[in-house]
């Protein structure tokens, strides 16, 4: 035994076992925090995601900026010392989500309190522009952060903050997509999540019904903590759509990663959190159709449905009109289909264009025809 404990001078005062450790409550071997700026990825992250947000949103230091998101972890104080915005930012929360315990132990979500980011928006919108007392406020940017789940009528939302926009301005939302996560969450975690995350594609059929231009983007930020902070953030429900787990689901999640992934790891943790950036703006043109981009990218238009139109036939414009000849271009087809040869010489110029050129040799379309 002495050999299994290690050496017999100097003699240990006491061994732990790992059985004792199992049973001792995991808040005593996680630090407390008391302050709410420690709900956060560290600096590396909070540049990272300031560069992002001023570069998708094109912020200014002159704009007015109104930022809405949850007080824990919020990034309105980062974003404006960071950005240098010397009219500073307008902080703004989304909510309350009231939970009640169900017989399984789960927390339901049960509704939405406090919606002072839907009240907010609605009051400045129904302003009167010419009310000479109390002008409305006008925003440059508003930036809207893990904060869709708080919503109740998302559309409106979206709406009335537009409206609370100067011309050139624009909404900027940035969410965690149940289906991208990359941040090392325990299994009930990421089901919890999946249950209550609001789906990409709706939040953007949402937005062009509205009328309004979208260009999105997909950014991982790194992320560098120490192994201990990264379970105390976990054990204190941060990020802040973890709020829907209950305490056991927390304390069996945490000790599941201490455990088990994270058990062997060092004490440095690296690894990436990947955001969804949203941009929301104006058309250029009041009758066009709302587009959607990614960042950078080529314009996604949604287009109508295509248009028939028919007219009808004259005797007099009889003579002028040929019936396409279906048998020789069904024969054609398969001659296409069965030879790799060229075959330019079994047509005229006359029909060429009435041929599928889907069925062109791929070796002979860049020959002359």
């Amino acid at each position: 035994m002495s050999a299994f404990y290690g050496p017999e001078s100097p003699r240990p005062f006491s061994v732990i076992s790992e059985r004792y450790q199992r049973d001792v409550p995991i808040q005593r071997q996680l630090p407390a925090i008391d302050d709410g700026s420690q709900f956060s990825f560290g600096d590396e992250y909070n540049k990272a995601i300031c560069d992002s947000v001023s570069r998708l949103a094109e912020i200014n230091v002159d704009d007015l900026v109104c930022y809405v998101g949850p007080k824990k972890g919020s990034l309105a104080k980062v974003l404006e010392q960071r950005l240098k915005l010397v009219k500073g930012i307008q902080e703004v929360t989304p909510g309350e989500i009231v939970y009640e315990a169900a017989k399984t132990g789960r927390l339901i979500p049960v509704s939405v309190v406090n919606s002072e980011a839907e009240e907010h928006f609605s009051q400045l919108a129904s302003q009167r522009d010419d009310d000479e007392d109390s002008p409305p406020i006008r925003y440059d940017k508003v930036i809207v952060r893990d904060s869709l789940e708080y919503l109740q009528d998302r559309k409106t939302f979206y709406m009335n903050a537009m409206r609370c926009l100067r011309p050139q301005g624009s909404l900027l939302i940035i969410q965690r997509p149940a289906d991208m996560i990359t941040l090392p969450y325990y299994s009930e975690a990421r089901d919890r999540v999946q249950d209550s995350d609001v789906p990409v594609v709706d939040t953007i059929n949402e937005i062009q019904s509205l009328g309004f231009d979208v260009e999105w983007d997909i950014i991982a930020l790194p992320v560098l903590l120490s192994r201990t902070q990264w379970l105390t953030l976990l054990y204190h429900r941060y990020p802040n759509h973890l709020e829907v787990t209950s305490d056991a689901d927390v304390t069996s999640g945490v000790r599941e990663l201490s455990e088990g992934s994270l058990k062997y790891m060092w004490d440095r943790l690296e690894f990436t959190d990947r955001l969804l950036f949203v941009s929301v703006s104006q058309p250029l043109q009041s009758d066009a159709l709302p587009e959607c981009r990614r960042h950078g990218g080529s314009v996604l238009t949604t287009e109508p449905a295509p248009l028939i139109f028919t007219m009808p036939i004259s005797p007099e414009m009889r003579p002028m009109v040929r019936d396409d000849n279906s048998e020789e271009l069904e024969r054609n087809r398969r001659l296409a289909a069965e030879s790799r040869k060229e075959w330019f010489g079994t047509f005229c110029m006359e029909n060429w264009r009435h041929v599928d050129s889907s069925v062109i040799p791929s070796q002979l379309t860049s020959r002359r025809v």
